[in-house]
């Protein structure tokens, strides 16, 4: 993938919303493809590194932060 792509594309959209998410509540934020292609191209933690230091479920917040990526 270009350098270009990788900034402007989907993943550079989920890099930096990630970065921002983790930056906010102090969290190690990792970002990777998933070993099985059905779960999708990219896999975070940041849903579950971050929840708990903003009060919501993990699942709430990955949802959440899918519909911002989309």
């Amino acid at each position: 993938m270009a350098e270009d792509e990788q900034q402007h594309g989907p993943q550079g959209a989920v890099e930096r919303l990630a970065s921002r998410v983790g930056e906010a509540v102090g969290a190690v934020v990792e970002l990777e493809r998933p070993k099985d292609p059905s779960h999708g191209d990219f896999a975070t933690n940041v849903a579950m590194r971050s929840a708990k230091a903003i009060g919501r479920s993990p699942r709430e917040l990955a949802e959440e932060l899918a519909l911002k990526v989309v």
